[in-house]
């Protein structure tokens, strides 16, 4: 039996479709997002509401009741980050299969993570551990801050003088994103250049897949002001075969060094003009939402299809471009207005987009929309083509064309 800590509606979608059997740990703040079909038509056989998914006392108790019913847990599998501790503990309390606290531990905390990978002398930006001292930091603004223990860029701020460094620290507390626990910051050098990031399906110690994407736009920027679209493209291995090369020689150091195994990694980084490559962070969970299906249309499965399909299923399959001589981007038209959603797009009705390959509703008709919340995914939009020029065009005509019919 599987344990699944937090609620991610394609991970338990994914489990379903291989007829996966588990036992769901499930937060509060997700209650209401439950899809019914789990219970009805899935394979969730029992679950667990707890105030939150990284309490020990809510834990502990989830794990002394399934010892008294006499539930033998196979694995424990941690969807997103905001459920890392909890799985890791459940592991170990279980003694079960899953990754361990101390490889969370040095994936979920910045500060831990930077300090391993300076020791072992993996490219990453200058860091000040403590930043509640600012006396002894060893580079000058601009700088970032951010949590410790954050999710998805939230509270991560450009500091640009004292003054603004010490409103941040002191402001931290009380302005923090609701779900986030811990109080600690990090301060980093400001890197400049590219964004990317690296999912990589890990198997036996192996790398299964490895699919590298450029976000078109900053996360800072993104997260922290009012945009229309968050986009990202997918780098085919054909034409980037250098970074392709560099990126999986670091996660063979990592996966070594962090003793990650079975899971898939989400690694952050960033190149600049001279092409070298400064390490962000790397997760112990797949990469958000729109990577998950930009996947899908790339190589034939969903991040979570192919990691459970690899460790739940035992394959040893390798994942490949299924059209390594394309290029495809993906968008995520922010909504603009809270409301109603009061029409789905379609496909049929944006032909003058040559590019536009498919959509992928995120939301039912009716669903409720948020202003300016760039994780309220509505839909997702691929772009695909051999000709980057052609894509460019369209995602750009399209991203200052369309709107969300909301009432």
């Amino acid at each position: 039996m599987l344990l699944v800590c937090k609620y991610w509606f394609e991970t338990y979608k994914a489990l379903d479709e291989l007829g996966k059997k588990y036992i769901a740990i499930i937060d509060e703040s997700d209650v209401d997002n439950i899809d019914p079909s789990h219970e009805l038509f899935g394979g969730m056989e029992d679950k667990f509401i707890v105030p939150s998914v990284d309490s020990i006392e809510s834990l502990t108790s989830v794990a002394n009741t399934l010892d008294i019913m006499g539930v033998h847990i196979d694995r424990v599998i941690s969807i997103g980050e905001l459920s890392q501790y909890g799985a890791g503990f459940l592991t170990q309390r279980l003694g079960c299969r899953g990754l361990s606290f101390d490889t969370i531990n040095m994936t979920r905390d910045k500060r831990i993570m930077k300090k391993k990978f300076r020791d072992i002398s993996l490219p990453c930006a200058e860091f000040h551990l403590i930043s509640t001292d600012t006396k002894d930091i060893h580079f000058n603004f601009p700088m970032v801050a951010k949590p410790a223990c954050g999710f998805g860029s939230f509270n991560t701020a450009i500091i640009n003088n004292e003054k603004s460094l010490a409103d941040y620290i002191s402001s931290f507390k009380s302005n923090k994103d609701s779900h986030l626990i811990s109080d600690s910051i990090i301060l980093e050098k400001y890197i400049t250049g590219h964004e990317y990031c690296a999912d990589c399906l890990i198997k036996n110690s192996e790398i299964k897949l490895l699919s590298i994407s450029e976000y078109n736009m900053p996360r800072i920027y993104v997260t922290n002001e009012k945009v229309k679209y968050d986009s990202a493209k997918h780098l085919n291995t054909n034409k980037y075969k250098w970074l392709y090369s560099k990126i999986e020689g670091f996660y063979q150091r990592i996966i070594r060094e962090f003793k990650i195994d079975d899971c898939i990694c989400h690694l952050e980084f960033f190149v600049n003009t001279s092409k070298e490559i400064t390490l962000s962070e790397i997760a112990t969970r797949p990469g958000g939402s729109y990577f998950n299906h930009m996947a899908k249309c790339v190589y034939g499965k969903t991040l979570y299809e192919a990691w459970f399909d690899s460790i739940l299923n035992n394959s040893d399959h390798a994942f490949y471009e299924l059209n390594p001589d394309e290029e495809f981007v993906i968008v995520n038209i922010i909504p603009q207005k809270t409301g109603i959603l009061n029409a789905l797009p379609k496909l049929d009705e944006m032909i003058k987009y040559k590019t536009l390959k498919h959509i992928i509703p995120r939301k039912k008709l009716g669903g409720k929309t948020f202003s300016n919340i760039r994780t309220d995914y509505t839909c997702f939009f691929i772009f695909r083509g051999k000709n980057s020029d052609d894509i460019k065009k369209d995602v750009d005509q399209f991203v200052m064309d369309f709107d969300f019919d909301i009432v």
